[in-house]
């Protein structure tokens, strides 16, 4: 069984698809090496008590689908982050994303925070569209918008039956 899965165990050389496959357990922590690849990584779907990631301090992306449907409660998005993929947080149990030093995020996928109990969130100010069913069907309550957003695409927030505040904010 898959308690952990620390840096000496993640060779960088293998893509995602190659570390877990087949793979079954109780995987809570994953912590990969400075140079690993993220392009590929996602949670694999069955690792439902995943709780605690380290990205490698020069991730740029978190793909497409990563930690869809997983067990990952907070999340701190990193200075190089640039984007945030498609589905990449969807029906997970994420209750809070701090932005604060994504200085570089410009971009976040469809639905990537759909479904989670998020209840607020402040988006970083460079951000320049909300996408399509970005934070659909979640717990929203509140909502801080820097002015740099060009455009909140179609059910951007559809289904946030609690959210009652939108705030739209100078960059400054």
């Amino acid at each position: 069984n898959l308690a952990d899965v620390k840096k000496e165990a993640v060779n960088p050389a293998f893509s995602s698809a190659n570390i877990l496959a087949g793979a079954t357990g109780s995987l809570t922590t994953i912590t990969f090496p400075a140079d690993y690849d993220m392009s590929t990584f996602s949670v694999w779907g069955d690792f439902t008590e995943l709780t605690s990631i380290t990205l490698p301090a020069d991730a740029t992306e978190i793909p497409d689908n990563a930690f869809q449907g997983s067990n990952i409660t907070s999340f701190e998005v990193g200075e190089k982050i640039t984007r945030i993929g498609d589905f990449a947080f969807q029906g997970s149990k994420l209750e809070s994303i701090d932005f604060s030093k994504a200085t570089a995020l410009t971009e976040i996928g469809a639905a990537a925070f759909a479904n989670t109990p998020l209840t607020s969130v402040g988006l970083p100010k460079d951000l320049k569209v909300i996408p399509a069913s970005a934070f659909e069907g979640s717990l929203l309550e509140s909502v801080k918008i820097k002015s740099h957003v060009e455009k909140i695409a179609e059910a951007a927030f559809k289904n946030c039956a609690k959210l009652a505040n939108v705030n739209f904010e100078d960059n400054r």
